[in-house]
């Protein structure tokens, strides 16, 4: 199972194990006690990867799984450049590469457009809220690097 890492003041490393994540792919943090974990685990029911995301506001005393739009495999990674607001990437099956992005910690998480393009997203860096790069995998063109300026 993922274990969740936090610092404090960079010195000592603690572990939490987050069940509901078995393959943890990414970590962001916009206060030292809000984060969000993205990644994946496998459905037997769907026979395919799931998305999962998990999100603390208590530094990692408790947590909630949070859900994923439904065609979405895998997560990449995330970057949460406020409290509340993210954006996650990664991969919707044969649909290609996603970007999901929340306003409201988690609670909601909807789908973006990134293009027929784009296979699959691996990371994403945010700036500001305004100002987010994600990059991946394209078509036969090799690397692809997106950018958004603008609202959520």
């Amino acid at each position: 199972r993922g274990p969740g890492l936090t610092t404090v003041g960079g010195k000592a490393w603690t572990s939490k194990t987050i069940t509901t994540v078995e393959f943890p792919t990414g970590i962001a943090c916009a206060t030292a006690t809000v984060c969000e974990v993205t990644g994946f685990r496998f459905s037997i029911a769907r026979q395919d990867d799931v998305a999962v995301i998990v999100g603390t506001t208590n530094g990692w005393k408790t947590s909630a799984r949070q859900i994923a739009p439904s065609a979405v495999t895998e997560l990449s990674g995330v970057a949460c450049p406020a409290k509340g607001q993210c954006v996650a990437v990664g991969n919707a099956g044969r649909a290609g590469g996603v970007v999901l992005n929340t306003s409201n910690g988690g609670t909601t998480w909807s789908a973006q457009t990134v293009g027929a393009r784009v296979n699959t997203l691996s990371g994403v860096s945010c700036l500001s809220v305004r100002l987010c790069a994600a990059a991946g995998l394209g078509g036969t063109a090799g690397g692809v690097v997106l950018a958004r300026r603008g609202g959520g």
